[in-house]
């Protein structure tokens, strides 16, 4: 990470999650996924959006998907991005987690979940 760099690191993205945990729940992996950041406790997946309107107010949409509720976690391998698509009977959640964070992201779920 350089100097004047903005990304933030799997910590800093954990101290966010920690503040949206529930009572009973453990934070087990935190990161980046596309602009936004995913999380992973011991009961649900946790989806954050994040947009910026063109006055530069900040809106956060958090969604919780029960680990119980899904069903299929694909995961993709490129060159430039690994996107992994977790799969409920409603919908499917696509996840861009940036090169080399889909797998281990991947199997942090699927030990959660099988």
């Amino acid at each position: 990470m350089g100097l004047f760099s903005t990304e933030k690191t799997e910590q800093e993205y954990e101290d966010m999650a920690r503040k949206y945990l529930l009572d009973g729940e453990t934070l087990i992996k935190a990161g980046k996924n596309w602009e936004d950041w995913v999380a992973l406790t011991n009961k649900r997946l946790m989806i954050v959006d994040i947009d910026h309107d063109a006055k530069i107010r900040t809106f956060k949409q958090l969604t919780s998907v029960p680990l119980s509720t899904i069903v299929e976690v694909n995961q993709f391998y490129g060159e430039n991005t690994d996107i992994i698509n977790i799969v409920t009977l409603k919908r499917k959640h696509p996840l861009n987690m940036g090169k080399n964070n889909a797998k281990q992201f991947s199997d942090a779920i699927l030990n959660q979940i099988l």
